[in-house]
C-alpha cells in the first residue's frame, strides 16, 4: 500500500496527530537505532536455552494468584461484559474446577458481579490455548530460559472447556488431578526437560508447533515416560497416561492437544526478553480474546494495540458452519509471533487435512508471512525449504507490504456450552499495526510519514 494511501486510510485521529520536523541526519540515526535494535532483538531470540521445569499449580509459579479468586484469560484486558460466549464458558468451567461455585449459573452470577477477577495471561507471564483459563490450582507447564533467567507459564489445550464448554470438565480434571502431579515427579527426577532440541526435532517431522503437535506430543511422552518410571509413578496409572495421549485418540480426547501449551510457553519464553528493548520495531507478543485481537511491540513495550478479532475461515466439524463461529481466541499466535505456526505450514502437510487450504496455499501462506520477517532462524530449520523459519515481524514492513500476518487456529462457537467446531486461518487486523505505528512515531516525536521512511 504506497505510503499517502496509508495515511488516508488511518483516519482520524491519526492524521491530525502533528510532529515537528526532524532533521536529515535524526532520521539516519533512527533508522540505525532501529537497526541495531532489531538485530540485538533476534539475537536474543536466538539465544534462548528453554529448560520445562516443572508443572505445577499455578499459584506456586505465580505467586501472585495465592489465596485469590482470579482467573486469566487470554487476549488484551477484557471484562466480563465484554466477553465472547466461548470465553465467558470457560471461565464458568474453571470457577467450577477451582470449587469457587457449584454451579454454572453461579459461577456466571460470581463472574458478573465482580467477585472473580478477570485478568489477561500476559500481565502474569502467562499464555492460555483458546479462552486462555488459569486459575490458582490449575497445573501450567513452567518452562525457564536460562539465558536471560525469565520464565514462562501456559496450561495445557483441551477440546472442550477450552472452547467455552463448561458442562464436560472430565479432561481437565483428568489433567490437574492426575496428569499433572505425575508428570511432576518425571520432571524432577529429571531434573527438567531442555525444549530446544525437543521442538527442532519435532519441527523436522512434520509439526508447526501451533495446532500441530503429534511428534512433540510423541517426543515428550517418550522423554517423561522415562523420568516418571524412575519416579516410581504407578503402573497403572502411567498406562492411562499413556493412552490418553496416544494419537490415536486426538478426535476425541484432548491428550494429544495437551502440548500446545507447552509450545506455547517456550515462544512466550524465547519473546519476553525483547519486551522493552527501546527502538525495535519487533512484534514481541500477538493474541485475541474472542472480542479483540491484540499486538505488542517490543520498542513500545507492555502497551496494548488492539483492532476487533476476525472470523475464522476454516473446517467445521460435523453440523458447524461459519455462521456458528465466534470471533479468534488464544494467546497461541505467541507460536507465530516467535516464527512457528503458519509461518512454517509447508512443512506440516499432514495437518492441512483440518485446513481449507492445501500445499500449495501452505506455502503461500507461509511465503507471504515470510515478507513481513527481517531474518531465518538459524535455530529453527524448515526441512522442506531448506531455509530457517521466517523470524520478526517488523512492524513498518507489515504496513508497507499491507500483508496481514496469517495464524492457524482452532475454532469455537460464538456461544458458551460448546466443544471445538473446527479448525482454520485468520489473520491478523491490519488496524493493530497501524495503532501502533502512530504510537512508534508519537515516542520518537515525528510524524507517522517520517516513521515509514525510517524502513
Amino acid at each position: 500500500m504506497a505510503l499517502k494511501s496509508l495515511t488516508r486510510a488511518l483516519g482520524s485521529p491519526f492524521c491530525s496527530i502533528r510532529a515537528p520536523r526532524r532533521s536529515f541526519s535524526y532520521h539516519a540515526h533512527l533508522k540505525e537505532r532501529i537497526k541495531a535494535a532489531n538485530e540485538e532483538a533476534l539475537k536474543k531470540m536466538y539465544a534462548a536455552h528453554l529448560v520445562l521445569r516443572d508443572v505445577v499449580p499455578a499459584q506456586e509459579a505465580i505467586p501472585a494468584l495465592k489465596g485469590k479468586k482470579i482467573c486469566l484469560v487470554s487476549g488484551p484486558p477484557i471484562g466480563w461484559k465484554e466477553m465472547c460466549g466461548a470465553q465467558r464458558g470457560a471461565v464458568q468451567g474453571a470457577v467450577l474446577l477451582e470449587g469457587w461455585a457449584k454451579t454454572p449459573e453461579e459461577a456466571f452470577e460470581m463472574c458478573a458481579k465482580g467477585e472473580v477477577k478477570i485478568e489477561p495471561n500476559h500481565h502474569y507471564g502467562s499464555c492460555g490455548p483458546m479462552a486462555g483459563t488459569i486459575t490458582p490450582h490449575f497445573p501450567i507447564y513452567v518452562v525457564e530460559n536460562t539465558k536471560f533467567g525469565n520464565r514462562a507459564f501456559s496450561r495445557a489445550a483441551d477440546l472442550a472447556q477450552q472452547f467455552g464448554d463448561y458442562k464436560h470438565l472430565d479432561d481437565v480434571k483428568w489433567w490437574k488431578d492426575t496428569v499433572a502431579p505425575n508428570l511432576s515427579k518425571g520432571l524432577r527426577k529429571m531434573g527438567g526437560l531442555e525444549m530446544i532440541p525437543v521442538l527442532q526435532m519435532a519441527q523436522a517431522m512434520g509439526d508447526e508447533n501451533h495446532n500441530h503437535n503429534n511428534a512433540l506430543t510423541t517426543l515428550f511422552v517418550n522423554y517423561l515416560t522415562i523420568g516418571m518410571l524412575r519416579a516410581g509413578v504407578d503402573k497403572e496409572v502411567l498406562i492411562k497416561m499413556l493412552q490418553w495421549y496416544s494419537p490415536t485418540s486426538w478426535a476425541t480426547g484432548s491428550g494429544v492437544r495437551a502440548c500446545l501449551g507447552l509450545a506455547m510457553a517456550c515462544a512466550k519464553a524465547i519473546m519476553d526478553p525483547i519486551i522493552g528493548l527501546e527502538s525495535s520495531t519487533l512484534v514481541s507478543c500477538m493474541c485475541r480474546n474472542g472480542t479483540e485481537f491484540g499486538i505488542r511491540v517490543a520498542g513500545l513495550g507492555e502497551e496494548w494495540f488492539t483492532a476487533q478479532a476476525p472470523v475464522p475461515d476454516g473446517k467445521y466439524f460435523g453440523k458447524y458452519t461459519k455462521a456458528d463461529s465466534g470471533r479468534d481466541m488464544g494467546d497461541s499466535a505467541i507460536t507465530e509471533t516467535a516464527g512457528w505456526g503458519s509461518f512454517i505450514l509447508e512443512a506440516a502437510p499432514f495437518f492441512l487435512n483440518n485446513l481449507p487450504i492445501d500445499l500449495a496455499g501452505a506455502k503461500r501462506v507461509a511465503n507471504e508471512n515470510a515478507q513481513l520477517c527481517i531474518d531465518h532462524s538459524p535455530v529453527f530449520k524448515v526441512h522442506a525449504t531448506g531455509k530457517g523459519a521466517p523470524t520478526g515481524i517488523e512492524l513498518r514492513r507489515v504496513l508497507r507490504l499491507g500483508i496481514e500476518p496469517w495464524i492457524n487456529t482452532g475454532i469455537t462457537h460464538r456461544d458458551s456450552g460448546h466443544r471445538v467446531i473446527g479448525r482454520g486461518l485468520v489473520r491478523a487486523p491490519m488496524e493493530c499495526f497501524k495503532k501502533a505505528a502512530i504510537a512508534f512515531a508519537h515516542k520518537e516525536q515525528i510524524s507517522f510519514e517520517e516513521f515509514m521512511g525510517t524502513e
